[in-house]
């Protein structure tokens, strides 16, 4: 299961490339190439890490590793994907029952 939370706001961070910045009605969207098919968008304070075909060699975690990170970063939403194989509900379960963490499984493949 591939976690991309943190790591996001440090590629970007370290991003050769200053980005494009696009006015929207709540503020500039930036959008910061990081490599190949890698960007990351900075919207709102909040980064998004868009890796595609897995270039940034972020390693990928078991479901307990990952849900432990979910609830040390506490983000409101959480998607899990590059998780072929992996017991979902049993993620969902471990991430917690608190409202303030919503995850939302999709089917990927």
């Amino acid at each position: 299961m591939a976690l991309l939370l943190a790591a996001g706001t440090l590629l970007a961070a370290d991003s050769p490339q200053p980005g494009d910045s696009v006015a929207t009605s709540d503020g500039p969207l930036v959008i910061r190439p990081i490599n190949h098919a890698s960007l990351a968008l900075l919207w709102k304070q909040k980064t998004i890490l868009v890796d595609p075909v897995g270039s940034l060699r972020l390693y990928t975690m078991e479901v307990p590793q990952a849900a432990q990170a979910v609830r040390a970063f506490r983000p409101k939403v959480v998607y899990p994907y590059h998780c072929r194989g992996s017991n979902l509900e049993e993620f969902k379960k471990l991430v917690g029952a608190d409202p303030a963490i919503e995850v939302r499984l999709r089917n990927w493949y």
